[in-house]
């Protein structure tokens, strides 16, 4: 050994290099929890506006009328959404109802 020269021993470097894994370490499973977290958020998220969207279809009303002798004038609305509301109508309709929207 020269003079002047400083002797660290093998623990010494051992010891920074694996403090220096730990840190790292430690950087890494932080960003990857947050990532985590993000796309937690982005999942409950997109789950929110799927249920929302399942759940609340649009309805469509029409009053269907017929006059009928004995009774009288008689009223029927009719609130659905899509192939239910078509159908109703068509049954409506072909029973001699008149439907307006």
């Amino acid at each position: 050994m020269k003079k002047g020269e400083k002797y660290f021993s093998p623990f010494f470097y051992a010891y920074f290099f694996l403090k220096k894994i730990a840190i790292d370490i430690k950087k890494n499973e932080s960003l990857y929890l947050l990532k985590i977290n993000e796309m937690k958020k982005a999942l409950i998220l997109a789950s929110a506006i799927a249920l929302v969207a399942v759940t609340s279809s649009c309805q469509k009303c029409a009053t269907c009328t017929i006059n009928d002798p004995e009774a009288g004038k008689i009223s029927n609305e009719i609130c659905n959404s899509g192939n239910a509301y078509e159908s109703a109508i068509k049954v409506h309709e072909d029973n001699g109802w008149n439907c307006a929207n």
